[in-house]
């Protein structure tokens, strides 16, 4: 089985953030699965991580923190409803 590695530093996707993490898992994907193991650290998650058919992951305890960020909000030119592509951001 395929492991790949996230980290702050000394793994094989490094980085602080759910983007590190996400690449791993992304590209454990495209090799046909596997685990990612995420190293000790606290990383900060912008968004969710988005999981793939056949990739385990695993923490290392609680030595691994995921800390959601606070939100955050965009004025719209128009109210679009859902599913529309026509919008500004002001």
């Amino acid at each position: 089985m395929k492991v790949t590695t996230a980290g702050i530093s000394g793994a094989d996707f490094c980085g602080r953030t759910n983007r590190t993490i996400q690449k791993a898992v992304d590209a454990v994907y495209l090799q046909g699965g596997g685990e990612v193991h995420i190293l000790p650290g606290t990383y900060i998650m912008y968004d969710s991580l988005h999981l793939r058919t056949g990739v385990d992951i695993v923490g290392s305890g609680d030595k691994t923190v995921l800390k959601k960020t606070r939100g955050f909000s965009t004025l719209f030119a128009a109210d679009s409803g859902y599913g529309h592509f026509d919008v500004s951001v002001m």
